[in-house]
């Protein structure tokens, strides 16, 4: 754990534009049912189910043509708590993978954090997802926990939550407008670069199923006027409002390439900011390895040469041989 310090030049937040942050994230965290009230209004109701309709119409290879790997550090009142890195990239075989996870310090020598892992085949009519926790010390992976298992077949849902000792399952139609994993970076693009807002359903990992069918939940996407640069490089804004969830809302900031350049997590009064790989592993060494022994336990294989270079390869300056440098 350190101060954040020469992170590249993408992330600047204002003082004013922090201080307009602080406020909604306080409005939102205190009025967030009215906010979310206000958000839906002009909102029709089939617009979620035509955006997922057209990003299945023009294929997953429109938004993943190769693989993106980005880094992230997370800060929370000008101290790096934690890094997050987020992997996408299309198999070859018409499918696609990913995955997220979000690393933190929770004494010396042991980290521990969340991983989400999902395929999807070129319409997102199909694939798995499978989510859960990890553990680690300062230099290897100890363990790792799955909690959540998600299948999308057949126009199905089907859902497996662990809760205490029991495996709560359950299974649903799958709504018009549902975004899996790996579909919410470009419905969120769409809505940033066409200025409007929609709501979608989600499966949240922490609701419980109704019986034995799938407890779906909403999230309100909303472009957002940047009426200052508040983010140097940001183009656009989209603030999500997670109902039923515990993630409350957060705005992420885009690049004109779409590319996210900051996330800002207002009921958690804190930031991800973009950072390059040599960035994150200065301030936590091991980042780089810990990632790639996750995407070994969880079956993630991307192209050879986008693995993150190893903190030994890099110390030997081997680290841009083969290797994507972010």
């Amino acid at each position: 754990m350190g101060r954040m310090s020469g992170l590249s030049g993408n992330w600047r937040l204002s003082r004013s534009g922090m201080v307009a942050l602080i406020m909604s994230g306080v409005l939102l965290s205190s009025v967030g049912a009215a906010w979310l009230v206000v958000q839906r209004r002009g909102i029709s109701p089939g617009r979620g189910k035509e955006i997922v309709g057209r990003i299945r119409k023009e294929g997953l290879s429109a938004y993943w043509p190769g693989v993106k790997l980005e880094w992230f550090l997370r800060q929370s009142q000008g101290q790096v708590i934690g890094w997050r890195a987020s992997i996408g990239f299309p198999r070859g075989d018409g499918w696609f993978d990913g995955m997220e996870v979000g690393v933190r310090p929770v004494q010396q020598n042991l980290l521990a954090g969340e991983w989400e892992r999902w395929s999807l085949n070129e319409n997102a009519a199909e694939g798995s997802y499978s989510a859960g926790s990890l553990v680690a010390n300062a230099l290897q992976l100890v363990s790792t926990k799955v909690d959540t298992r998600i299948k999308l077949e057949k126009g199905q849902v089907f859902l497996q939550q662990q809760a205490a000792q029991q495996v709560l399952a359950s299974r649903s139609a799958t709504p018009d407008d549902y975004l899996p994993e790996g579909m919410m970076a470009p419905a969120r693009l769409m809505l940033a670069r066409e200025r409007t807002k929609a709501n979608f359903t989600l499966i949240f990992n922490e609701l419980a199923p109704t019986g034995d069918r799938v407890n779906f939940g909403t999230v309100t996407m909303v472009s957002v006027n940047l009426d200052e640069e508040l983010v140097r490089g940001a183009k656009w804004a989209v603030t999500a409002y997670f109902a039923q969830s515990r993630r409350s809302a957060e705005t992420c900031f885009l690049d004109a390439s779409g590319k996210v350049l900051a996330v800002i997590h207002h009921n958690m009064n804190t930031e991800d900011a973009t950072a390059t790989q040599e960035e994150v592993t200065a301030a936590f060494p091991h980042a780089a390895d810990l990632l790639r022994q996750l995407m070994v336990q969880v079956r993630l294989r991307p192209p050879r040469q986008t693995a993150p270079a190893s903190q030994e390869r890099q110390k030997e300056g081997e680290g841009d041989e083969g290797v994507a440098r972010f």
